[in-house]
């Protein structure tokens, strides 16, 4: 599953709505989120900073 700024157009209601969907169709797949909302990645096993064009750092939320 390849989400590309799946909630960046959405106020703070609808967007839960969505992540909510998001987070059950995810489940027993391999899912690649781009994102700058925390809130839609902060779920995720494993999180990508990249910078520059490089990662700059991995981890899961909690961890970065």
């Amino acid at each position: 599953l390849l989400l590309d700024e799946a909630t960046s157009a959405l106020d703070n209601t609808s967007e839960g709505i969505v992540q909510e969907a998001i987070d059950n169709a995810r489940k027993g797949r391999t899912c690649l989120t781009i994102a700058h909302r925390l809130t839609t990645i902060k779920n995720s096993e494993k999180i990508a900073v990249v910078k520059s064009g490089r990662v700059h750092e991995e981890g899961q939320h909690e961890d970065l």
